[in-house]
């Protein structure tokens, strides 16, 4: 892979991800996202709408870039491989997160977090 299209595959992922994080922080409920501060919910004028699923749709395009550039493989089944990885995770993830299912993460989530030190000392 040549360095120009490995540059701008670098710039295409690092730019997406840096838009989904403005999603979660201007778009989402402050009370919604684990770890922002209560003062960002003067920010969120937007009336909303996008953050369901537009982070998500963002995560799997800029992580499987930048899985494509870790493998630098011009083979097509390792394209294959990468692009259906990303979606399994992402698709493993939003199912986490269904009704039926997310209490018992929720419980078993927080008990998890509580026991990492470092996130004792952030915001929100």
């Amino acid at each position: 892979m040549a360095l120009r299209n490995s540059f701008n595959l670098y710039a295409a992922s690092l730019g997406t991800l840096a838009l989904g994080v403005a999603v979660y922080v201007l778009d989402r409920p402050v009370a919604d996202v684990y770890m922002l501060p209560a003062w960002l919910a003067e920010l969120q004028t937007a009336p909303g709408g996008f953050h369901d699923s537009l982070p998500s749709l963002f995560h799997a395009f800029a992580f499987s870039l930048l899985l494509l550039l870790t493998f630098r493989s011009s083979q097509a089944s390792t394209k294959a491989w990468v692009c259906a990885s990303w979606w399994l995770v992402e698709a493993g993830l939003e199912g986490l997160q269904h009704g039926a299912v997310s209490p018992t993460v929720a419980v078993y989530g927080e008990a998890w977090l509580a026991g990492i030190p470092v996130l004792q000392n952030l915001p929100g």
